[in-house]
């Protein structure tokens, strides 16, 4: 793999780059323009069974989306990743809602990549 890659930092940002690309893939297709009109429970569903199969098909994500506090460079891949995953759902959340405060936008949504994080934890 060096032949490729500098170094493991090297590695594991072209790593977390690829992650990144294909889960902007998954929240376009889970989050597009007719997420703001689903029912939630729809929404949820489709966002649970999206992000499932995207870990089920990628079993490295898991590693890079939970961090660690043993790499640096691990845990900056992991929060690059968390950072893409709130601001796909502020931007939902934004059409589906858009008298809603900014302050409380990121908030809520920073609490749904939080409890989809715990749930696929545990999946």
């Amino acid at each position: 793999l060096y032949q490729f890659f500098a170094d493991k930092e090297a590695l594991l940002n072209a790593l977390a780059a690829r992650y990144r690309e294909q889960l902007h893939r998954v929240h376009e297709e889970v989050l597009g323009d007719d997420s703001a009109t689903l029912p939630l429970g729809e929404l949820y569903d489709r966002a649970i069974g999206a992000l499932a199969g995207f870990h089920e098909r990628n079993p490295g994500f898991r590693a890079l989306f939970y961090g660690s506090a043993t790499s640096p460079s691990l845990a900056k891949a992991s929060e690059l990743l968390h950072a893409e995953c709130v601001h796909r759902v502020e931007g939902m959340l934004a059409r589906r809602a858009p008298g809603l405060a900014p302050e409380r936008r990121r908030l809520l949504a920073t609490v749904n990549v939080e409890v989809m994080r715990a749930l696929l934890h545990q999946a």
